[in-house]
């Protein structure tokens, strides 16, 4: 199957020796119409332009805009500053590893894992021409399942005519710094266009000893005929942080804020890149065919350091060690995934339709030693990870019935292998095959509404963690999506509704806590579960420079029945999952040289465990956020953020927490965001 598509891959560039001319089409933006939704697909979307992430943009970890932009997501920073180091996000309650995230269709998440680490690759959302978020069941993406939802990002347009460069200076508290670069070339008369990015951020971190340091490199590049796009993309990117993941319980934290639980040996050193080869030709202006062969890779280890005498296996070990000092040991990682897609795309004025296939070969080596025996590993264990899918997708307009309707379906097969031995588990593969059948329906009311309803449903397969956490002995999960909404668009006026009701069977839900010395989340199977609610985002302008902008969300959730080391609880709510979320922003703009705006964010309490316990619970918060933006010439920006201006102590994200590993719970525990901040930058255009 992989050399045949290669093949075809091969026979289409060929085709392109043809050079009947195609107006009016940006070839470059071709390629992502297989996968993304458009304005009036019946899908819960948002659609996310270069120039609304810059005005945001410092060079932080790219969840922290969609955050910003976009209704149901949560974000929480393991520094407690946003600005370097980890950062992770949910959707919906949901976390990161059942969100779909790709880049130019192909993806992002790492596929054991099924997580995204932004901050392997920093400052990623500079190189980004747009992003597409997809709140629930959506249409069909390539990599890991659209579960909570899907985030397809788009790399900068090489279209332009016109070169340019900028250099962007920006930093602020907690000794922040960050420094990027970037050219492009401008496409010239032959076609011929290339864009580069370097990027380099440091922190000192909010908590103790929780600094980062990163740089990153983006590049893209290629040609745009008549006919036919030949591009290349990549991005590189390494980063060292010091490890600060660990839940600190609410006490300590209320005595001293900075409190960091991880040692201060505990840095890890990671790297990823990706690169794509991307060509699309196009046979008529109906019919165009896209294809990328892609590579993507990530390395690098992580160290838990123990401050007391533990119990190490050393029996496989030629050396004895001493526990009566600091232990660490050092996980490492190493992966590597090669893949293929190709989309086929027709369209006409009343029909379009999809057709698209993704392979993929991923491969990872785990290991484990203690430090400073990183030649000696006590563990060295190889996954793998192979998948082949397929999806057809049509959406008709009738103009007589004012309604547009919309259907697919998707075929994944997924096969996961395992070396025997960790943990005494000697269960080697597991294999799924899954159907995901989308349905859905717009109804235009007039050329300003339309109302739209979907249905859809998929599964998804348990991450790598998942199966050794649990000895094997998980399912995979389903979930069925009921989508309704309703749109307005007027001059003055911009208006999004939707509600959800999302049904799940043997979702792999989270019980509270992590796994011990990790940042894994400690889950299992529940046979029944529920979540609902409502999504708002809507703009007002009060006046031509004043604008009033929200976004809200409603969720409830729900277990039917949970069984825990014997204890067993009916009707119970899902973790991390707030009921409400308030983003309301008031902005001006003063002749399109001066602009200030006030943002505020409010979330309820959450509940951290599952049995629900009200002193377990993530306390409610209201943030008050400010920027202020200066155009003083047409080559000089200057910006000014002023973040939590009233200092709240807040948190985002939390769990019961056992301290020394007793089997007692101490109380719960927290990951502490930051306090009153300053970040600037100043923008240099050429």
């Amino acid at each position: 199957m992989k050399y045949a598509f290669i093949t075809a891959f091969i026979l289409v560039w060929s085709l392109s020796i043809a050079q009947d001319s195609l107006n009016n089409i940006e070839l470059d933006e071709v390629y992502i119409i297989g996968i993304r939704a458009k304005t009036e697909a019946p899908v819960s979307q948002t659609t996310i332009r270069k120039a609304e992430l810059q005005k945001i943009d410092l060079g932080q970890d790219a969840s922290l805009h969609l955050e910003r932009l976009s209704p149901s997501i949560v974000t929480y920073s393991d520094a407690g500053t946003n600005f370097g180091n980890y950062m992770s996000f949910r959707l919906r309650g949901m976390a990161q590893d059942r969100i779909n995230v790709t880049l130019n269709g192909i993806p992002l998440n790492d596929m054991l894992d099924q997580g995204v680490y932004f901050s392997n690759f920093a400052d990623f959302s500079n190189s980004i021409e747009s992003v597409q978020i997809q709140r629930g069941v959506g249409t069909s993406s390539n990599g890991t399942s659209s579960y909570a939802g899907s985030i397809n990002y788009e790399s900068v347009s090489l279209y332009s005519e016109k070169p340019k460069a900028e250099l962007r200076l920006s930093g602020g508290s907690f000794g922040s710094m960050g420094l990027a670069a970037e050219a492009y070339s401008g496409k010239n008369e032959k076609g011929f266009s290339a864009y580069a990015r370097a990027s380099r951020l440091r922190s000192e971190g909010y908590k103790d000893y929780s600094g980062s340091d990163a740089h990153s490199f983006f590049f893209s590049g290629g040609h745009i005929g008549e006919k036919q796009v030949l591009k290349f993309t990549g991005f590189m990117g390494k980063t060292q942080n010091h490890q600060s993941y660990e839940y600190v319980l609410k006490d300590v934290i209320k005595k001293r804020p900075r409190t960091n639980n991880n040692n201060p040996n505990d840095i890890d050193d990671f790297e990823q890149d990706m690169a794509q080869l991307q060509h699309t030709y196009f046979f008529s202006k109906r019919l165009s065919l896209s294809s990328i062969l892609y590579y993507s890779g990530a390395r690098g280890y992580f160290p838990y350091a123990f401050p007391q005498s533990v119990s190490i296996p050393v029996d496989t070990l030629s050396i004895v060690y001493d526990t009566t000092i600091l232990t660490q040991y050092n996980y490492g990682i190493v992966n590597n995934q090669y893949g293929a897609t190709s989309n086929l795309h027709y369209n006409s004025n009343d029909l379009d339709i999809d057709a698209g296939i993704h392979f993929y070969t991923f491969n990872r080596r785990n290991t484990e030693d203690i430090s400073p025996n990183a030649k000696f590993p006590y563990l060295s264990q190889n996954s793998f990870k192979d998948e082949a899918s397929v999806f057809l997708k049509a959406s008709k307009t009738f103009d007589a019935l004012n309604m547009i309707l919309f259907a697919e379906s998707q075929m994944r097969y997924v096969k996961m292998s395992f070396e025997p031995g960790q943990d005494g588990i000697n269960e080697t593969s597991k294999s799924y095959f899954f159907l995901n059948p989308r349905l859905g329906i717009t109804y235009n009311l007039n050329t300003d509404m339309n109302l739209y309803a979907s249905f859809g449903r998929t599964g998804r397969e348990p991450t790598r963690i998942d199966f050794f956490s649990n000895a094997f002995n998980i399912k995979e999960e389903y979930v069925n999506d009921f989508e309704l909404g309703y749109r307005l668009t007027k001059d003055r006026l911009k208006l999004n509704l939707n509600a959800f009701y999302m049904d799940f069977e043997n979702e792999i839900t989270e019980l509270g806590g992590v796994i011990q010395n990790t940042y894994f989340e400690i889950r299992q199977n529940v046979a029944s579960s529920h979540r609902y609610g409502l999504e708002l985002e809507s703009e007002y302008k009060i006046i031509n420079n004043l604008h009033f902008r929200l976004m809200a969300s409603y969720l409830r959730t729900n277990i039917d029945n949970v069984t825990l080391e014997g204890n067993s609880e009916n009707n119970v709510e899902q973790v991390l999952s707030p009921e409400f979320i308030l983003s309301p922003e008031l902005s001006y703009t003063f002749k399109e040289k001066f602009s200030i705006n006030v943002n505020a964010r409010y979330l309820s309490a959450a509940y951290t465990d599952i049995f629900n316990r009200p002193d377990y619970q993530i306390p409610s918060s209201l943030i008050f956020n400010s920027g202020i933006d200066f155009k003083v010439s047409e080559n000089f920006r200057a910006t000014l953020f002023v973040n939590n201006i009233t200092d709240e102590l807040y948190f985002t994200d939390g769990a019961p927490i056992d301290t020394d590993f007793d089997g007692v719970l101490d109380g719960p525990g927290f990951r502490v965001q930051a306090p009153r901040n300053i970040m600037g930058r100043l923008t240099f255009l050429f």
